[in-house]
């Protein structure tokens, strides 16, 4: 299981600064989770609820705050202390999706936003993620992958200097990774993304973004 040590106070400090905020590369990436979300999340029924696992401080999730009831779940407690501060509304727990979502209700909505490649399990962690869904709700994901050569020396001069990050895998695996848990691939790219019908044959950039929809 990871290390909940690690992701202390200085591994947030690493992502977001001294003075926490987004980069711009951040802020463009959660918009395309936010349009997947719009584009494939379940008709709204009035009891409409997102998680987003690994939540960080919560920059996200406070996206979504006009739709959905907010939860989120983080390794770390610093980032589960920062985000309550941030989210008065939001429901927010420290935990491991390794071992469990630890909350009763399922959701219309997860996100799992440079979640799983920190996954010494992923399989559990992506089949607690399934059994957390309703019938029919969304799953999107977004991770590095290793796909070809050129991904593989982008990942080494990038990524590969987060020493949590311990899961590499192709986007096809983790393709079959959601499906073993019964949840099917709606749309998948490759960075920059757009088009995604060219960046998902070059596949030069491991940034992988994908959205599942669990089956039955």
């Amino acid at each position: 299981m990871a290390d909940r040590d690690a992701y202390d106070a200085d591994y947030f400090t690493t992502l977001y600064g001294a003075s926490p905020r987004q980069t711009w590369a951040d802020h463009k990436r959660d918009e395309r989770v936010m349009d997947l979300v719009r584009r494939y999340a379940p008709p709204p029924d009035g009891d409409d609820a997102l998680l987003d696992v690994g939540c960080g401080f919560g920059y996200l999730l406070e996206g979504f705050q006009e739709r959905f009831a907010l939860y989120g779940i983080d390794l770390s407690a610093h980032a589960v202390r920062e985000t309550k501060a941030r989210l008065a509304g939001a429901t927010v727990a420290e935990s491991n999706v390794e071992e469990r979502v630890p909350f009763r209700r399922k959701f219309q909505v997860i996100l799992a936003v440079n979640v799983i490649e920190h996954l010494h399990d992923p399989a559990a962690g992506v089949a607690n993620i399934g059994r957390a869904l309703v019938p029919g709700g969304l799953c999107v994901v977004h991770l590095p992958t290793v796909n070809n050569v050129l991904n593989r020396v982008i990942y080494r001069f990038t990524y590969a200097k987060d020493p949590t990050h311990v899961f590499r895998p192709s986007g096809d695996q983790v393709v079959e990774l959601f499906r073993s848990a019964d949840l099917e691939v709606l749309e998948q790219s490759y960075a920059p993304h757009v088009p995604r019908a060219l960046w998902n044959t070059v596949k030069v950039h491991p940034a992988y973004l994908a959205a599942f929809r669990r089956v039955g």
